[in-house]
């Protein structure tokens, strides 16, 4: 579960990839993901309706609760230059399925593109 915004950096163009672990909050122990939708998404504004780009979830090990975010070089390219503002928003949300549906945010705050 999120708890603090966290900044990313990537540079205009390039491919963009963060390894994620997902841990138990109290157990400290990764959670098995299994069955699990993750998601995340690149705003402009955290309220905005408008996703300028959607992270590619890759390399699942859900048994070990890891995988990677990614954006390629061609979603990076499409952003513009953030300069050294916060930059766009981004979060990270993982569904556990089921009735009612279980939506976690886990990692979200700032994503700076760069030249």
């Amino acid at each position: 579960m999120a708890t603090n915004p966290i900044k990313l950096k990537t540079r205009k163009g390039d491919t963009f990839t963060k390894t994620v672990t997902i841990t138990g909050k109290s157990s400290g122990l990764p959670v098995d993901l299994t069955g699990f939708t993750i998601s995340g998404t690149v705003k402009n504004e955290i309220a905005d309706s408008t996703v300028l780009q959607n992270f590619v979830i890759e390399a699942r090990d859900d048994a070990n609760g890891k995988f990677n975010m990614v954006l390629s070089s061609v979603q990076t390219d499409a952003l513009s230059v953030t300069g050294h503002r916060d930059g766009y928003v981004f979060d990270l949300q993982i569904d556990e399925g089921g009735s009612p549906a279980v939506v976690t945010t886990y990692l979200f705050g700032s994503l700076v593109v760069s030249k």
